[in-house]
């Protein structure tokens, strides 16, 4: 239920939990006398549809406080890690222009607004 609310902590918290549910998972698959048709009815419920990339994208808008990354189009990590990528160095080069800007205002007796 944790991994249904957005946000990163809450994603943090779900993927812990579906590490401990592994864990205790595999203790029962290793124990021969537990039905593994339980096993794999438990084990179905292990798969976080809460990572899904679509889903942090979501989760970094949310955390960023504005819609950077487009989660309608965002379906692999692939697809993730370039739109961010992409993003964080149009972030860097706008900070560079402006800082760019700014010393040259001071280079010649201008304050920078």
């Amino acid at each position: 239920w944790v991994g249904e609310t957005d946000g990163y902590g809450n994603q943090v918290l779900a993927t812990r939990a579906v590490g401990i549910a592994a864990t205790a998972l595999a203790r029962l698959v290793a124990d021969t006398s537990f039905d593994l048709g339980r096993v794999r009815v438990e084990l179905g419920r292990c798969r976080p549809p809460f990572d899904a990339p679509s889903r942090r994208a979501k989760v970094m808008n949310i955390e960023l406080g504005r819609d950077a990354l487009p989660t309608d189009r965002i379906s692999t990590d692939a697809e993730l890690q370039m739109v961010w990528r992409d993003h964080a160095l149009a972030a860097l080069a706008a900070a560079f222009s402006a800082r760019a800007a700014s010393s040259r205002a001071l280079f010649f007796g201008r304050i920078p607004a």
